[in-house]
């Protein structure tokens, strides 16, 4: 079995794939159901990955939220959105 965790991943498939390596069904079948979840953190962390940018723009709309909030509240004004259909 290599060692570290993305050379390890890698050999999973093969691992599974050898009928002949004298891996017990019952060990092969939880293996193949970890290595299911381990796709799926992965694929998680990935979208992790990829948020920081979309995080970004969520954060730069709530501080000119936060903004345009301080200002009514300095110019004591209330705020009522329009409403549109």
């Amino acid at each position: 079995m290599p060692k570290g965790r993305y050379s390890a991943q890698a050999a999973i498939p093969a691992i599974l794939g050898d009928e002949e390596n004298g891996l017990p069904s019952l060990a092969r079948e939880m293996i193949h159901d970890l290595w299911l979840c381990i796709q799926q953190a992965n694929d998680q962390i990935l979208s992790y990955d990829r948020a920081p940018s979309y995080l970004r723009a969520v954060v730069a709309l709530a501080a000119r939220n936060a903004r345009l909030i301080w200002t009514l509240m300095m110019k004591q004004e209330n705020y009522s959105p329009i409403m549109t259909k």
